[in-house]
């Protein structure tokens, strides 16, 4: 009961179903896992979930830190339906990410495979359409988040200077 409460509540906030009709949001539904960890654990290294599993969380706080053709950069996810492993989950084998991702609290994750996103893609190619459009919707989001979170840093810097 509690792990189909989590799965409603994370799919209600989580761009990646916002376009769902309610039958492919059951077929959704029934392809996520919930996934556990303690604060400090490290997600990426836990051997539970694959490379190119997708994150979504559910509650909690997970830092991912990653070099993508060797750039490094970090972020925080706090808020219920952010997503992770964006890259590698719609990457290929020839994407080159190194990414670290560590509870920070106490965390649920929903995760979901590749391999069963992309089984659907001769049965209900329209679900997996409005799944990957969610995904570049969210990714667009966090972008202008971060934009802007950039901006703000750099006008506080310049009214100290």
């Amino acid at each position: 009961m509690i792990v189909t409460e989590t799965k409603d509540r994370v799919l209600r906030q989580s761009l990646i179903a916002s376009e769902l009709r309610a039958h492919e949001q059951e077929v959704l539904h029934r392809l996520l896992s919930v996934e556990y960890f303690k604060a400090g654990e490290k997600i990426s290294d836990s051997g539970r979930l694959s490379r190119d599993a997708l994150l979504i969380l559910a509650e909690g706080q997970i830092r991912v830190s990653a070099l993508v053709d060797e750039e490094y950069f970090s972020f925080t996810l706090e808020e219920c339906g952010d997503i992770a492993r964006i890259a590698t989950f719609v990457g290929t084998s020839v994407t080159c990410v190194e990414a670290r991702i560590e509870a920070l609290t106490e965390t649920t994750l929903l995760t979901l495979e590749r391999h069963q996103v992309e089984a659907l893609l001769y049965r209900q190619p329209q679900m997996v359409y409005y799944i990957m459009r969610g995904l570049t919707r969210y990714a667009h989001r966090m972008a202008r988040r971060y934009t802007e979170k950039g901006d703000e840093i750099f006008r506080h810097l310049a009214s100290v200077i």
